[in-house]
């Protein structure tokens, strides 16, 4: 099965989020962007508690990797297999 959000949907998406966003708040951030956070965001994170599931056609694949391994990497709990 394909995604369903194209990369068309995710610049409607981009474009709401960035003409609503709080005055002083820059885009991209950790929050928005969260493969791009800090280490410290991820302390105490149960990362043993939390799956996180993708296909091959998942539009932000490559993103949600990077995500997974930093959690991994950045928290005590880190170590766990990843399947992709």
């Amino acid at each position: 099965m394909k995604d369903i959000a194209t990369p068309e949907l995710y610049g409607q998406m981009w474009s709401v989020l960035t003409s609503n966003a709080e005055k002083g708040i820059e885009l991209p951030n950790e929050w928005a962007v969260p493969s791009t956070a800090p280490e410290e965001l991820w302390k105490g994170l149960p990362v043993g508690k939390i799956t996180i599931m993708i296909r091959d056609n998942e539009i932000l694949r490559d993103d949600i990797l990077t995500f997974a391994v930093n959690i991994q990497v950045k928290t005590p709990e880190g170590g766990n297999s990843m399947r992709s």
